[in-house]
């Protein structure tokens, strides 16, 4: 069976939509529909210990936004909802003041829970088997000196091995075309400027002490 799926891309720009997902629970009940598929509110309920009334409302705000819905079957409470897949992506900021306050919160919370399940892998992972654990990788390297062509060089090598490895196996979220034996993989990367460029970093904040007056005075 093929594996290779076009998905629908979404930029998510509206304030609404941006704070619909930076909700702790609203993510667990979206992790569950995909680690799991179709679930009814109440069945959720029971797995995130929650009210099936309070998991039902945060469904509903999630479907309004177009990240769940409903699925085939039952009735109120009782009919399923599903994950909507699509490719996503964080719209940049614009020049409204809530969109773009909406746009960092949802940032701040992602990258709270990214680092959140590194440091779940990092505590349990002795228990893990060692296949896991020689196949898992946490790399950096800090204060690596490119220039932006350099910097854009890596970034196109590195988007080509996600196409390449992570995109053609989006459509897994179906546990029918899941392989035997797979779980769900959190992959973050950002590469980034750490400090100012080459010619500013060792210049003084100031001038010496002095060394203006010296100059007025010739």
């Amino acid at each position: 069976m093929s594996e290779s799926v076009n998905l629908p891309r979404r930029e998510i720009a509206e304030a609404g939509a941006l704070r619909a997902l930076a909700h702790p629970l609203r993510w667990r009940l979206l992790r569950e529909l995909v680690v799991h598929g179709p679930a009814t509110a109440t069945a959720l309920a029971e797995r995130v210990d929650e009210s099936p009334s309070n998991c039902s409302w945060h469904l509903r705000q999630l479907a309004k936004h177009g990240f769940v819905e409903e699925a085939e079957g039952g009735t109120g409470r009782q009919r399923p909802w599903r994950f909507v897949l699509q490719a996503t992506s964080v719209a940049e900021a614009g020049d409204d003041p809530e969109t773009a306050h909406a746009r960092e919160a949802l940032l701040d919370f992602l990258r709270q829970r990214d680092l959140q399940e590194l440091r779940a892998w990092e505590a349990t992972q002795h228990r893990e088997p060692s296949a896991w654990r020689e196949a898992a990788v946490v790399a950096d390297a800090n204060y690596v000196w490119l220039s932006a062509e350099e910097l854009a060089a890596f970034t196109t090598a590195l988007t080509e091995l996600i196409h390449q490895h992570l995109t053609p196996r989006v459509g897994r979220v179906d546990p029918a075309h899941r392989p035997p034996g797979s779980r769900p993989i959190t992959f973050t990367a950002w590469a980034v400027p750490a400090g100012p460029p080459h010619e500013e970093a060792g210049r003084p904040a100031t001038d010496p002490p002095g060394e203006e007056d010296d100059d007025a005075g010739d």
